[in-house]
């Protein structure tokens, strides 16, 4: 129940705030398409292990190993993270966390990394955005009396970034959504982690260790 919940949060705020009456304005031009089929889930990487040498395998890619081996031992393992490449952003998420996209807008580009109670949105936009407006069309959606904003930030690259929370009680379960607003070639990149709480107001440690990987791997094109 607790899972169907943050999915179903995770396509509210994707789905529900891009009307008309929001963004009238088009792009003059739209973005080229790229060559890259920014729909398609990243691959998880393998690390193949013969004694004590470590090779990187990719799904359908072959690889060449030189040398001979007697009565090697051998061990594959799956990489605990995937990297996500695409909108000129750079990051690694957890391997476990599903992928889902929407590209149908021309001037909104958005992506969904969902694990048990962490989420995070990636939303590209080519109009201005930022996490304190997104923040204040979120709040409203769930009642004002049911949810408050207030100030947040995190640490990427060892820098603390400001950014916008959204704390929310919804169908019985409270919930956090910290907003952070980037510049990428002129386009606007949020990125909205999502996260359940406890009555203690705590985070989960699914959705810690989400902040922490992405505060410590996100790059955007300069």
């Amino acid at each position: 129940m607790k899972r169907n919940i943050f999915i179903l949060l995770s396509v509210f705020v994707t789905v529900c705030f891009f009307s008309p009456a929001v963004f009238a304005e088009k792009a003059s031009d739209a973005e080229q398409k790229s060559v890259i089929d920014e729909s398609v889930e990243p691959q998880s990487k393998f690390i193949l292990e013969i004694n004590d040498k470590k090779f990187e395998l990719q799904k359908g890619a072959s690889l060449k190993i030189q040398g001979e081996f007697k009565d090697p031992t051998v061990k594959v393992e799956v990489e605990p993270f995937k990297e996500f490449t695409y909108g000129g952003i750079y990051l690694q998420y957890p391997q476990h966390f599903t992928f889902e996209s929407d590209l149908g807008d021309e001037n909104v580009k958005m992506w969904n990394l969902s694990g048990n109670s962490g989420i995070l949105m990636i939303q590209k936009y080519s109009l201005e955005m930022d996490h304190n407006t997104m923040a204040h069309l979120l709040q409203p959606r769930y009642g004002e009396q049911n949810a408050r904003i207030a100030e947040c930030s995190m640490k990427i690259d060892g820098t603390e970034v400001p950014g916008t929370v959204v704390i929310a009680n919804f169908g019985g379960a409270t919930i956090s959504q910290e907003v952070y607003s980037f510049k990428v070639k002129g386009d606007s990149v949020l990125l909205i982690l999502q996260d359940s709480l406890d009555p203690k107001g705590n985070p989960t440690a699914e959705g810690l260790a989400l902040k922490e990987i992405v505060g410590k791997t996100f790059k955007i094109e300069k």
